[in-house]
């Protein structure tokens, strides 16, 4: 190193020169060379300590898939493709596949005065309103049958049926000890079995 008149960057040429002898000797005489000097987290990363870190992450990926092997993915991939296949038959099926029980099957009529002279017919397949006093029933097929309890605990009927392309509902509470049925939306009105 030359006297104090040096410049500074020959300085930082000469320093660096010397440091990279010191490594060459110390690499040559089989010494481990110095542990990386921990930065400061403010400070950003060199571009080649990136890369480092990058190939490091890579060469474990691919350690991580050699030892898995492409086999692995055949019974996750058939484990989803099942459960897929289940869904989508379990949404297929229809909502209402209980069937009718059979104390409900006949003809109901009630004794309240505004529906007198009507009466509906339930069966298996279908289920009829009379029209008037003429006894013209109008029969539509049964697309459903399903129960739920409501709020209150009490056993709840509905019956799907068709009319004209579009689906209604016709729900009621069934009360065995009585042998009657009253409407969901009309509980006032009793109605029997003939």
């Amino acid at each position: 190193m030359s006297g104090p008149d040096t410049d500074l960057p020959t300085f930082f040429k000469i320093l660096a020169a010397s440091l990279a002898a010191d490594r060459e000797r110390n690499r040559a005489a089989g010494l481990p060379e110095r542990p990386a000097e921990r930065k400061h987290p403010a400070q950003k990363a060199s571009k080649a300590s990136l890369a480092r870190q990058a190939a490091k992450v890579a060469q474990a990926k691919a350690a991580a898939k050699n030892k898995r092997g492409p086999k692995s993915r055949i019974p996750v991939l058939a484990a989803a493709a099942a459960i897929v296949i289940v869904a989508g038959v379990l949404a297929a099926m229809p909502r209402g596949s209980e069937p009718l029980p059979e104390q409900m099957i006949g003809a109901w009529t009630t004794t309240a005065q505004k529906y007198a002279d009507r009466t509906f017919e339930l069966s298996a397949e279908e289920i009829a309103f009379q029209q008037g006093a003429g006894g013209q029933m109008d029969r539509h097929p049964i697309t459903g049958v399903h129960s739920d309890r409501d709020a209150g605990g009490t056993l709840v009927y509905v019956i799907e049926y068709d009319n004209d392309k579009s689906t209604y509902e016709f729900s009621f509470v069934y009360q065995p000890v009585e042998n009657s049925i009253r409407m969901k939306n009309q509980p006032q009105v009793v109605w029997h079995r003939k």
